[in-house]
């Protein structure tokens, strides 16, 4: 999980519909994003939120 946290830019909460979408650096790997739509459960169970497994890349 730390190996995806170090691409991780920020996330943005939707508290209103209780769920967060997570925003990647722009040159993240596509092993990295694999992996974390393959543990977002680990994300949620640490956030209080759901984590969407779609995710967004930096701009």
């Amino acid at each position: 999980m730390v190996e995806i946290t170090t691409w991780v830019k920020t996330s943005k909460d939707n508290l209103k519909e209780n769920y967060t979408t997570v925003v990647f650096k722009k040159n993240t790997p596509q092993s990295i994003l694999d992996l974390f739509q393959k543990n977002t459960d680990l994300f949620s169970t640490l956030l209080g939120l759901e984590v969407k497994k779609e995710y967004k890349i930096e701009k």
